[in-house]
C-alpha cells in the first residue's frame, strides 16, 4: 500500500483476477496446464502474484529509503555469517543472493512454482534491474536475465559461443 502496488496479492486461486496468467509446462510434444499452488502450501515460495508495473514500484523503493532504511537495505545485501561468525557456504543476505558478473555487483533471486518461473537481478552499481516473469515452468530465467542485461550494458554480455549449425 505505501508504494501504490495495487496488483500485488497472494495467489489465492479462487478470486477472478483480470489478466491473471495461467501456468504451463512442456510435456512430451505439447504444453499442458499446471495446477495452481494454494497460498497456504506455497507460502513465501510462490505465494505472491504481481504485475510488472507493481514490481517496478517495488524495485524503485529498493533504490531509495522510501520503504526501508539504508541500514536495512545494506543488511539485506550483505552476506550473512553462521552463528560462529564464519562465512556461510553461499553468499546470501536477507532474502537475496549476493553475486557478481563480469565485475558488476548483483543482488538477485530466482524461483518458480508449477507453471511459472521468475528472476530479479539488480545490478547495483549500474542502476539496472532486470525482472523476468514467465508462465512456463522449464525456462532458465537466470541466463535470460543476464542476456537482457547485456543488451543494455555491453560489459555484462556473456561471451559469444559458437552457433550450432544444426540446432
Amino acid at each position: 500500500a505505501p508504494l501504490g502496488m495495487t496488483a500485488t496479492r497472494n495467489t489465492d486461486p479462487w478470486p477472478v483476477i483480470p489478466n491473471r496468467a495461467s501456468g504451463y509446462e512442456w510435456l512430451g510434444d505439447r504444453f499442458e496446464n499446471r495446477p495452481v499452488l494454494a497460498p497456504f502450501i506455497a507460502f513465501s515460495a510462490g505465494a505472491l502474484l504481481s504485475s510488472v508495473e507493481d514490481l517496478v514500484k517495488w524495485d524503485a523503493a529498493l533504490s531509495s529509503e522510501r520503504l526501508l532504511t539504508r541500514a536495512s537495505l545494506d543488511a539485506m545485501w550483505t552476506p550473512v555469517r553462521t552463528n560462529d561468525g564464519t562465512a556461510a557456504s553461499i553468499d546470501y543476505g536477507l532474502g537475496w543472493f549476493i553475486d557478481s558478473f563480469n565485475g558488476h555487483r548483483i543482488t538477485l533471486h530466482s524461483g518458480g512454482t508449477p507453471g511459472f518461473s521468475s528472476a530479479i537481478y539488480r545490478f547495483r552499481d549500474d542502476a539496472l534491474t532486470v525482472i523476468v516473469l514467465t508462465n512456463h515452468a522449464d525456462r532458465i530465467v537466470d541466463h535470460l536475465a543476464i542476456d537482457i542485461a547485456g543488451m543494455y550494458l555491453p560489459a555484462l554480455r556473456r561471451p559469444e559461443r559458437s552457433v550450432d549449425p544444426d540446432p
